[in-house]
């Protein structure tokens, strides 16, 4: 992987600055070497090799020599990052993604309504590929309110017998109250069977309320995929760590500290 980093522009000038070299790592134990970046390093490298940047190591020029598929962040601070996906990248996904659905308990045969919009983002794709790949459950792509209107939403759940569902907080909470106040049903006895969701910050207990069903937390980034889930337990996110190494660091000094400490979450893919 490093062998490839040096090979891509953005990481031969990031790893440069902070004084690498080629051969430089040899190890994992020389993994702290690494200097990290963020959303913010990627921003710069977009608007000084635009419209793509540089960090990506492949343009649309390669669809010439294999399939490509063009996903974006979600666009909450500023407009979307884009990312070019090669087929193993998306296979990749695919299968993390699927370990996630099985660790919170989807099953061959299940209806999983899916709301996240399928669009630029890759909050409605990466869920599809991933369930229809690799679960044996069945993606319905209702996307959000403007793709699927919410009424309709409370309908097909109840007429397809859909017994799970996956989305944010704020629409699992949406769709509830719809449901409640504008259409005269409890979605307590629609049947689903569990949420699965990105609690961040949020309360779970209220969303168990609103549906009497088992919420499951998830984390993942647009650029690398699902690394973490909870399964039955809910007691913490389990780490793909054939996949990911999760490291902790002083939000200060960027230290990495012992294990149980909490600070700034590092990821190495």
């Amino acid at each position: 992987t490093v062998k490839r980093g040096w090979e891509i522009p953005f990481f031969q000038r990031h790893w440069r600055a902070a004084g690498l070299e080629p051969g430089d790592i040899r190890s994992l134990d020389d993994l702290q070497k690494i200097p990290p970046y963020s959303v913010h390093e990627i921003r710069a490298s977009i608007e000084r090799n635009p419209p793509f940047g540089d960090f990506m190591g492949m343009s649309p020029e390669d669809g010439k020599r294999m399939p490509l598929v063009l996903q974006t962040s979600g666009g909450t601070t500023g407009l979307p990052r884009p990312m070019l996906y090669a087929p193993v990248d998306r296979e990749t996904m695919a299968i993390l993604g699927g370990r996630r659905f099985a660790l919170h308990g989807i099953r061959p045969g299940d209806l999983v309504l899916v709301t996240y919009a399928l669009g630029l983002s890759n909050g409605g794709m990466a869920p599809r590929e991933a369930l229809w790949r690799y679960t044996g459950a069945i993606p319905v792509m209702a996307g959000s309110g403007a793709s699927t209107p919410t009424r309709r939403q409370v309908e097909l759940i109840q007429a397809w017998k859909i017994n799970v569902i996956l989305g944010f907080p704020a629409y699992l909470r949406h769709m509830a109250l719809v449901a409640r106040d504008e259409m005269g049903i409890d979605v307590r006895t629609l049947g689903i069977r569990l949420i699965g969701t990105h609690l961040g910050r949020e309360d779970r207990r209220q969303i168990e309320q609103l549906w009497d069903a088992p919420c499951f937390d998830m984390y993942g980034t647009h650029e690398s995929g699902m690394m973490g889930a909870e399964c039955q337990h809910q007691s913490g996110l389990h780490v793909q760590e054939d996949a990911f190494i999760l490291e902790v660091a002083d939000p200060d000094t960027g230290q990495i500290l012992p294990d149980g400490e909490k600070g700034t979450l590092y990821i190495t893919t």
